[in-house]
C-alpha cells in the first residue's frame, strides 16, 4: 500500500510539473523554467509591454508596462522581461473591455453577433443602464490571442451603430492579491493615523 501511495506521488507530481512546463513554454523571455502568472489586475496580452515582479512564493507576476499597481512596487522586485510571439495561436488570453453604448433594447444582442463573427468567446458580461440618460454600460471580459486580435474585437464593436465608446479596463486586485502589497498598505494606513 505505501509504496502504492508513493508511485502516485511521484507520478502527480511529475505530471504537475510537465503539466506547467508545456502551457508556458516559449511564451515569455526572461521567465523561461520559473514559475509565472499573469495579474489579473491588467491582463496582459501577447503584443504588449511588460514587466515582471517577483513575489514570495509565487513566482513571478506579469503586468503591463502601464499596470497602476507597479507604482508601489519597489525597483528591485522588477523583472525586465518580453513576449516571445505577438499572439499565441495555441492559447487566448481574458481581458475586460467597457462599452458605452445607447440604452437600446438589442443592443447587447449585435454586440454578441458581432463577437460571434469574429469567433470571439465571451467569459462574462455585465450590463448596466442609465435610464435617464439612456446610456447602457457594458463590461465584458473576452478571449484573445493577443494585441492585434484584441484591437480588432475594439474596432468592431465600435463601428456598431449606437456604440459610444469601447476601452479597454483595468482593475486594482493587485493589493488584495500580492502579500507584500497587503502589508505595504497596512503600513500606509498606520502610518496616516
Amino acid at each position: 500500500f505505501h509504496a502504492h501511495k508513493k508511485e502516485e506521488q511521484e507520478n502527480s507530481s511529475t505530471f504537475v510539473s510537465n503539466k506547467k512546463k508545456s502551457s508556458y513554454k516559449d511564451e515569455i523571455e526572461g521567465l523561461e523554467g520559473m514559475l509565472y502568472s499573469f495579474a489579473k489586475c491588467c491582463s496582459p496580452v501577447p503584443g504588449e509591454q511588460i514587466v515582471g515582479i517577483v513575489t514570495r512564493g509565487k513566482g513571478v507576476s506579469v503586468h503591463r508596462i502601464d499596470c497602476p499597481s507597479l507604482d508601489s512596487v519597489p525597483e528591485e522586485r522588477l523583472m525586465k522581461i518580453n513576449w516571445k510571439n505577438k499572439e499565441n495561436p495555441h492559447k487566448t488570453y481574458v481581458t475586460s473591455i467597457r462599452i458605452s453604448c445607447v440604452d437600446k433594447l438589442g443592443l447587447l444582442k449585435d454586440i454578441l453577433v458581432k463577437a460571434a463573427d469574429l469567433n470571439t468567446n465571451i467569459t462574462y458580461a455585465n450590463v448596466k443602464t442609465n435610464q435617464a440618460k439612456k446610456v447602457g454600460i457594458i463590461e465584458m471580459g473576452v478571449e484573445v490571442n493577443g494585441i492585434d486580435n484584441l484591437n480588432t474585437i475594439i474596432n468592431a464593436f465600435q463601428s456598431l451603430p449606437d456604440v459610444h465608446s469601447v476601452k479597454r479596463i483595468q482593475t486594482n486586485s493587485k493589493i488584495k492579491s500580492d502579500p507584500d502589497l497587503q502589508k505595504k498598505a497596512k503600513s500606509a494606513k498606520k502610518k496616516k493615523i
